[in-house]
């Protein structure tokens, strides 16, 4: 069902416990006043243990780890235009999320997800699919840290974090890693490209490569194509 979000919505939402798939977030019409503590957590403590799929749009806050605790089953979260993310400090990571496969975090420019919040998602162990915009957090420092063995693509679009080392970094022979996308990334231009290349055709690796600059923007990345490789 597609509709405006309102209160009463969500309450009919409560309501529909066989649930597996849930997509909520504010419209234009209503403009950031539907707030996760007031009115997603609800939904999601009636629905979560059923749900494997969660796409949240357009809010103001969200709490990563309530999604984790309440929603344990989850395969597939999308975060999209979330203005600000939770602080974690837990050291609880392996406890939420077990059955992540797949993340998305579209942010628009100037939201805020810290390390220790995005250390949290990635640590995910899971994970095949990443693909994370205007995420800053996204550093050598969180990837030095992770385990992800499953990981198959990782599609990384304007996030200033990532530099060459990191990719580099990524391209580790007992990876698994079949796809690496870096879009608009401001630390990877055509050298960087071309070292990355350089290193993935010498060490044979299995691996493909795509590298999208600001002024190579108009091409138009299929998102369905890039996580179908």
């Amino acid at each position: 069902m597609k509709s405006d979000l309102t209160r009463s919505i969500l309450e009919i939402t409560s309501t529909w416990t066989n649930l597996k798939h849930l997509e909520l977030g504010n419209s234009n019409f209503s403009q950031y006043t539907i707030y996760f503590c007031e009115h997603i957590s609800p939904v999601l403590q009636a629905l979560g243990p059923s749900l494997v799929s969660l796409s949240l749009e357009k809010l103001k806050y969200v709490d990563i780890e309530v999604i984790g605790q309440l929603c344990p089953r989850l395969n597939t979260l999308k975060l999209s235009r979330i203005l600000s993310f939770s602080n974690t400090h837990s050291t609880r990571h392996g406890n939420i999320f077990c059955e992540l496969t797949e993340l998305i975090i579209l942010n628009s420019l100037g939201s805020r997800l810290t390390e220790e919040t995005l250390h949290m998602l990635l640590s995910a162990k899971k994970l095949e699919i990443i693909f994370l915009q205007f995420v800053p957090s996204m550093t050598g420092s969180v990837w030095s840290k992770l385990n992800i063995k499953d990981l198959k693509t990782l599609i990384l679009e304007e996030c200033s974090g990532v530099d060459l080392s990191l990719v580099l970094d990524m391209l580790d022979t007992r990876s698994r890693l079949q796809l690496i996308s870096c879009i608009s990334c401001q630390n990877i231009g055509e050298e960087e490209r071309d070292q990355i290349n350089t290193k993935i055709r010498e060490e044979n690796l299995c691996l493909e490569f795509n590298w999208y600059s600001r002024t190579l923007m108009s091409v138009n990345l299929n998102l369905e194509q890039a996580i179908n490789y």
